[in-house]
This record gives C-alpha cells, sequence and structure tokens, in this order.
C-alpha cells in the first residue's frame, strides 16, 4: 500500500482569520489591539500597585531588601525577554565575544603598535624620527627640543633605550656592558640637567605672560617646591 502523498505546505499555512496576529504569555494580540487583555492589565496593575505600596511602607532593612528584591526579579525578567532577540551562536548562551582570539593571532602584534597605525593613516613623521639621534625631534615643544638636542649621542641613546623603548636599566647596562648603578646615575644627571632648562624656560614664559597648560604649571611649581628644599638644606649645613 503505498504512503498517500500530503500537501504540507498546505496544511502549515496559516489561517486567514490568524494571520498579522501575535502570541505573548498565551494571549493572542491583533493589529488593531493596543493594549493586552482586562486579565493580564489587571493583574500587571495589582502587581504594580502592590510593589509601589511596599516601596511606600518600608521603613526597615528588611522592607528595603524586599523591595530590591522585587526589583531584581523584574530586571531579570526583561533582561530575559531582551536576550530573546540577542544575536548568539547557535542555540548557545555565550555572546559572540565569548573565547574571541586575542590580538596578535589573527593580526600580527607589529601591526597592532603605535608607528603601524600612524603608517596605515599616512602619517609617517614619527617613523621617520624613531631614531635615537633624532630624539629631539620627537617632542613638539622649543623648550623640549633644544635640551635634548643638546645632550651627547651617548646620553640621547640612553633616553631613547629607557622612554621610547621601555628598556629597564639592568636591560641597557647588559647591551651597553656597563653596570646598572652606572646607567641609573647617567640616567638621573641627564634627567636633571633636562629639567632645570626646562624649569628655567617655563620661568621666562610665566614671568612673559604666556600661558602654560596645567601640567606645565604643576611641573613649575613641583620644580620649584623641590629648588627651594635644597636650598634650605644647604643652608642648614652651612
Amino acid at each position: 500500500m503505498s504512503r498517500q502523498r500530503r500537501n504540507w505546505d498546505k496544511e502549515w499555512e496559516i489561517p486567514e482569520a490568524e494571520q498579522g496576529l501575535t502570541y505573548d504569555d498565551g494571549f493572542l494580540f491583533g493589529p488593531d489591539t493596543d493594549d493586552p487583555p482586562p486579565v493580564k492589565k489587571l493583574k500587571r496593575d495589582m502587581e504594580r500597585e502592590a510593589l509601589t505600596r511596599l516601596e511606600e511602607a518600608a521603613r526597615t532593612e528588611a522592607d528595603f531588601r524586599e523591595v530590591v528584591k522585587n526589583w531584581d526579579r523584574l530586571d531579570a525578567n526583561r533582561e530575559r525577554r531582551e536576550r530573546y532577540h540577542e544575536i548568539l551562536r547557535g542555540n548557545k548562551t555565550p555572546p559572540l565575544e565569548h573565547n574571541m582570539i586575542p590580538d596578535g593571532y589573527a593580526f600580527p602584534a607589529a601591526l597592532n603598535g603605535v608607528l603601524a597605525r600612524q603608517n596605515r593613516k599616512g602619517d609617517f613623521l614619527d617613523t621617520i624620527y624613531c631614531c635615537v639621534y633624532d630624539l629631539h625631534e620627537l617632542v613638539p615643544q622649543e623648550y623640549l627640543i633644544t635640551p635634548l638636542a643638546e645632550l651627547p649621542d651617548d646620553r640621547k641613546e640612553l633616553l631613547f633605550l629607557y622612554v621610547i623603548e621601555r628598556w629597564s636599566t639592568m636591560k641597557i647596562a647588559s647591551w651597553r656592558k656597563q653596570t646598572d648603578r652606572n646607567i641609573r646615575k647617567i640616567r638621573n644627571t641627564s634627567l636633571n640637567r633636562i629639567r632645570k632648562k626646562i624649569r628655567r624656560a617655563l620661568t621666562e614664559m610665566d614671568a612673559a605672560g604666556e600661558p602654560l597648560t596645567s601640567r606645565e604649571r604643576d611641573f613649575l611649581a613641583k620644580e620649584k617646591e623641590a629648588f627651594s628644599e635644597k636650598r634650605k638644606a644647604k643652608t642648614v649645613e652651612i
């Protein structure tokens, strides 16, 4: 006996009487129906009124905990309804960012650096002047360019490795075959000389009435305070 062929498309068609209707928690809404059924509407109004009375009657810590518990339940229901519309991977609950491949696998880490990003935008100045002997070209302020340009090449090299390349003093000492103490002494001496020149330049700018940024004013205030403390220490020793 042959199996009877059935028209499944016809059987699964939506009847004309139900076209345009949507189901919400077992209730059927139509396009011309703006409000839920009276029973469901009455239930929502009663729950809302009960929560309002609970909030107004709350006096103790336990009462407020009960209010917070009810609001947490409403928020959980709202988030559950919103999750129905989220785009997930298949039937799994984790979002798209779960177990995402970190940077460096799809794109090499060298392409994610600051200079590489600037090169892709067409800005090549920092790449051109990213050199030990052109350290002064990496700063825009005139009072920074002059002190850096006047440094000897070996001190430019040390500051470039320490500030730009983020090398530690021990790594620089191993690379230059010197002691870590010597590297730290040269670094501190160079930075102190640069600070003195910057302090002198900022003091002249401030005296001339030129505007200073907040960072420059903070630097100038700290340098003046440190300079005054050194002078007091010298007078005490004398």
